[in-house]
């Protein structure tokens, strides 16, 4: 699912807490049942715990985005974002932007609206002359609640 072969946790997990572990990942393109599976090693390289994500891509499943692929063009002072949206049947996406910055993305979009499985663009722009490399994620709030891909770019 093309996700990381490994990742850090952000800090230590005593005995009784718990950790949200956020890990990007891409639905395969043939329907069918899926699952992914990872194992979890403590400082010491000692395994603890197995994890596994259950997933069924198309073949009649709930609507859902299944890829956002993004792409970058413009310079520094004015960048343009476009993401496109890819669902397995029909239905409404909503979504929002997030910034390198910290800045979340307020503005109401319209809803897009599939009436089959197919993708669909949208873009934002970004005018930043900030030095340093910068990134924008697109939020797919409606249906599937995740962050999809991130946008890389820099200004000198």
């Amino acid at each position: 699912m093309s996700g990381p072969a490994t990742q850090a946790l952000t800090g230590n997990v005593d005995p009784g807490q718990t950790m949200d572990i956020s890990v990007i990942l891409k639905a395969p393109a043939t329907p069918g049942n899926y699952k992914g599976y990872w194992k979890l090693r403590n400082a010491a390289g000692v395994l603890f715990a197995t994890v596994y994500l259950d997933i069924n891509v198309g073949g009649g499943g709930p609507f859902a985005v299944t890829g956002v692929s993004l792409s970058v063009s413009g310079s520094c002072g004015s960048f343009q974002i476009q993401a496109d949206i890819t669902t397995n049947s029909a239905g409404t996406v909503t979504y929002n932007w997030k910034r390198s910055d910290g800045a979340i993305d307020t503005a109401v979009h319209p809803d897009l609206v599939f009436v089959a499985a197919g993708t669909k663009s949208v873009t934002t722009s970004w005018s930043t002359t900030a030095p340093g490399a910068k990134w924008m994620d697109i939020y797919i709030d409606k249906p599937n609640h995740q962050q999809f891909g991130r946008a890389n770019f820099s200004c000198p």
